[in-house]
């Protein structure tokens, strides 16, 4: 569910998620690798053809970010500020706090575990982890931003946040069991997380364009349109309004059944003729005439799929099939899902035997 949710945040954690196992267990150690290496099978027809995919795709040769357009003052990291602007800079600035309460417990636990040196290997680890994020997000650590290619793929320093999230959990358990009354502390811990934050709730403004607007907007929810196909040579700035057109007027669409990855059609053409379907070719797509496949060609502006007609009355598909890298990764985490199913209740039997 971590890698499906987001592949950064999960290539972040992981590492995280294995060191915690090893601190908290080392004898369950096999255990949960074993859970880890499920996990990463059933989630492989979500995160594999992504990675193949990309050599489709424009992201591999699209900065997305300029990262030193988000590295803050660690002064800026403490204060709590928040606006809504694409960046950390100007006039209502995108928010980098940690949090009052989060660093209220990072400064709690930090005191007790390194001033006054009560051990804990697990805390330590995490006091480690966020001490990292501090610099990672400030401006201090702009050289090692451009000198580490990899570490490029996070885009965002404030992604890093997700993992002071995490670690302050672990800080208020933390600090609630260094006190008697353990409930009282962690209630009050919650209570006051909430009331710092729920001034944020409310919204700046309100905007309403119509369902108009939004039904027939063609821009994409990418930051820089990086998940265009690398054919794509203009972006649409309209909707269609058709699905399929011809390019003769003689021709004519006697019938058609357009559904999400299917679309079907009855064509009549007294000439040979172009069918232009306004949708952008992915590979996966395919076009059939009486149920033979034709060639589809999308050299063209829109990258959208084309293909020539002959003359005469023709039963036309528009398909789109997973492709076979796809097929044998959707078994795999099928089959990852049963072995995972199976264990839960070998486990479950084996507990109450």
């Amino acid at each position: 569910l971590l890698i499906m949710s987001h592949n950064v945040i999960a290539i972040l954690a992981l590492p995280i998620l294995i060191a915690v196992s090893f601190l908290i267990d080392k004898k369950s150690l096999a255990k949960f690798l074993l859970a880890l290496g499920l996990g990463i099978l059933l989630s492989l027809f979500f995160w594999l053809p992504a990675l193949f995919d990309l050599q489709f795709v424009k992201l591999p040769s699209i900065s997305i970010s300029n990262v030193n357009e988000h590295l803050v003052s660690v002064y800026r990291l403490g204060v709590p500020i928040w606006g809504y602007s694409p960046t950390p800079s100007g006039q209502s600035p995108l928010p980098t706090q940690l949090g009052v309460i989060s660093l209220i417990l990072f400064l709690t636990t930090f005191y007790s575990v390194i001033i006054k040196k009560q051990k804990n290997n697990l805390i330590t680890l995490f006091l480690a982890i966020y001490i990292a994020v501090i610099f990672l997000m400030s401006n201090i650590s702009s050289n090692f931003w451009n000198a580490t290619p990899f570490v490029q793929v996070i885009q965002f320093p404030w992604r890093l946040l997700s993992l002071v999230v995490f670690v302050s959990a672990f800080f208020a358990a933390y600090i609630s069991n260094l006190f008697p009354k353990k409930t009282i502390v962690a209630v009050s811990i919650v209570l006051l997380s909430i009331l710092s934050t729920i001034i944020y709730t409310s919204p700046a403004a309100f905007t309403n364009k119509g369902d108009g607007y939004y039904s027939t907007n063609e821009a994409s929810t990418t930051v820089r349109e990086e998940y265009l196909p690398i054919w794509v040579k203009k972006i649409p700035t309209s909707r269609a309004n058709e699905k399929i057109t011809l390019n003769n007027d003689s021709a004519k669409i006697t019938y058609q059944e357009i559904k999400p990855t299917n679309y079907r059609a009855t064509i009549d053409t007294p000439v040979e003729t172009i069918v232009n379907v306004n949708t952008i070719y992915f590979p996966g797509w395919t076009a059939k005439v009486n149920d033979t496949n034709v060639p589809i060609n999308y050299d063209n502006d829109y990258g959208q799929i084309t293909f020539l007609l002959p003359q005469g009355v023709h039963e036309v598909i528009i398909k789109y099939n997973s492709t076979g890298l796809h097929r044998a990764v959707e078994l795999i985490s099928l089959l990852a899902l049963i072995s995972t199913g199976a264990l839960f209740i070998l486990l479950w039997r084996k507990q109450n035997s």
